[in-house]
C-alpha cells in the first residue's frame, strides 16, 4: 500500500483534509484517518487530548522546530496508549501541567505492543510515570528521551527484550528506571540523577546494565 503523510495543527480552524495547508486540529483524528505505514507530522502547539495509537504509524512532532505538547485534559490512566506494533514516536513533549492525572500507576505514555520506538521525546511534570512498558510489550526501544519531575521515569512491567539507552532522567520521586519480573532487558548510556533511586530491579533475569552515569540518587 502507498504510504501517506498527514499533518496536525491544534490552532487550525476551518476545513481540514490532513494536508500541510489544511491540517487536522487533532492528533487522534489523524490517527483515525491514517493507514498502516503512514507518517503523521505534528506542528507545534498544545494538544489537550487523550490518544490511542492503534495503527502502525510514525508520529513525529516538532515540525518547524516548535514544541508539540500533549497534555491530557481529563483524568485518565494514560495520556497516550500505543496498542499497535512497530509504531514510532519522536520529538513530542508529554506533560500533566494541570495535575489532572490522579492514578498512582498511570503514565504519560503506555506501550502495550511490540517493537515500538520512542526517541527524542520529553516527559515531565506528572505525579504518575513518564513511560510505562506493559506486559503486552516487547522489543521496545527507548532512546534519547528526557524525563524529569515524574514519579517513576521509566517502568518496565513483565516485559522482555527492551533497549533503554541514551536517556537523561532526573528529579524523579521514586526510581529513574524500574523493572519488575523481566528478562533480557538492556540499559546502557543513560544518565540518571537526583532521583530517590537510580535503577530498581526485582525478579529480573539476564539484565544488562552497562556504562550508565548514576549520581546524586
Amino acid at each position: 500500500a502507498e504510504e501517506n503523510e498527514y499533518y496536525v495543527n491544534s490552532s487550525h480552524r476551518g476545513y481540514s483534509d490532513g494536508t500541510a495547508q489544511q491540517p487536522y486540529p487533532s492528533i487522534q483524528t489523524a490517527i483515525d484517518q491514517a493507514q498502516a505505514g503512514d507518517t503523521i507530522y505534528v506542528f507545534g502547539g498544545l494538544y489537550e487530548e487523550i490518544i490511542t495509537v492503534d495503527k502502525q504509524v510514525n508520529l513525529w512532532g516538532g515540525v518547524e522546530g516548535t514544541d508539540s505538547i500533549i497534555n491530557a485534559d481529563d483524568d485518565v490512566r494514560y495520556s497516550m496508549t500505543i496498542t499497535a506494533d512497530n509504531v514510532e514516536i519522536q520529538d513530542l513533549k508529554f506533560t500533566d501541567g494541570g495535575d489532572v492525572k490522579t492514578s498512582p500507576i498511570g503514565a504519560l505514555l503506555s506501550v502495550q505492543a511490540e517493537n515500538v520506538v520512542i526517541t527524542s521525546n520529553q516527559f515531565y511534570k506528572t505525579n504518575s510515570y513518564g513511560i510505562h512498558i506493559d506486559k503486552l510489550a516487547s522489543g521496545t526501544v527507548v532512546n534519547a528521551n528526557t524525563i524529569n519531575n515524574t514519579k517513576f521515569g521509566i517502568t518496565v512491567e513483565s516485559s522482555d527484550t527492551n533497549d533503554i539507552f541514551n536517556n537523561e532522567i532526573y528529579d524523579c520521586e521514586d526510581s529513574g528506571i524500574s523493572l519488575e519480573n523481566t528478562a533480557e532487558n538492556r540499559l546502557y548510556d543513560n544518565t540518571i540523577y537526583n532521583c530517590s533511586k537510580a535503577i530498581l530491579a526485582s525478579y529480573c533475569s539476564a539484565l544488562n546494565i552497562t556504562n550508565n552515569e548514576l549520581h546524586n540518587n
